[in-house]
């Protein structure tokens, strides 16, 4: 299912170091950036994205815009969980889903380099 309206979202450069460990959840971790409706803080600086208005999400919804099977974005979401890129929380239909570091309307600062 491709949709109709394109957006840019900020990702971090610091993802590439986690390639090995994403693999193809990059693409959920992608979609629950894309789908942060707001920002909260999480405490130390930290942003936390509230996905969907915190409303659960089934797994058969991404599973549904990418064509792929619900066991693969549950896969996906176990990694994404694990690697603590995501905090999940099992409602009565999927899951509550918060992106860690979110920062899809912070700051654009870039740091290091010249």
């Amino acid at each position: 299912m491709v949709e109709s309206t394109s957006y840019w979202i900020p990702i971090r450069t610091a993802i590439f170091a986690e390639y090995e460990k994403l693999k193809d959840a990059i693409w959920l971790l992608l979609w629950l950036v894309d789908k942060t409706t707001r920002e909260v803080n999480g405490g130390n600086g930290t942003k936390l994205g509230i996905v969907l208005g915190h409303r659960p999400i089934p797994d058969s919804e991404p599973a549904a815009v990418f064509g792929v099977s619900t066991r693969t974005v549950r896969r996906w979401r176990k990694r994404l969980g694990v690697q603590g890129h995501i905090l999940q929380e099992r409602a009565a239909e999927g899951y509550r889903i918060v992106v860690v570091e979110s920062q899809k309307w912070g700051s654009r600062k870039v740091s290091g380099g010249t």
